[in-house]
């Protein structure tokens, strides 16, 4: 459904992720979803999904640190694609 659904419907799934990128990142299959949502999202989408991964947590702590040395989350950090679309969802940004 995310990668060949209907533009709507993955919507739906992307909706449901923001605020728990993280949490769902580092569930085993849920990591899956988070990864498949960045890749196949709209521009839009992507970017906000991104945006969450780069914000730090309320007591400071990185969010894409934790993404890296978590076992099942640094699998989404480590999709070449996933990185590509880190540079252009910002190549503009201050």
């Amino acid at each position: 459904m995310i990668e060949k659904g209907d533009p709507e419907d993955r919507s739906l799934v992307v909706a449901k992720l923001y605020g728990q990128v993280l949490p769902l990142a580092q569930q085993k299959f849920a990591s899956n979803v988070v990864e498949k949502c960045v890749i196949h999202g709209s521009e839009e989408e992507r970017r906000r999904l991104i945006d969450e991964v780069l914000k730090t947590t309320p007591d400071g702590s990185s969010i894409i640190k934790a993404m890296l040395t978590h076992p099942y989350a640094n699998y989404v950090m480590q999709s070449e694609r996933l990185w590509g679309l880190f540079v252009l969802a910002h190549q503009y940004d201050g």
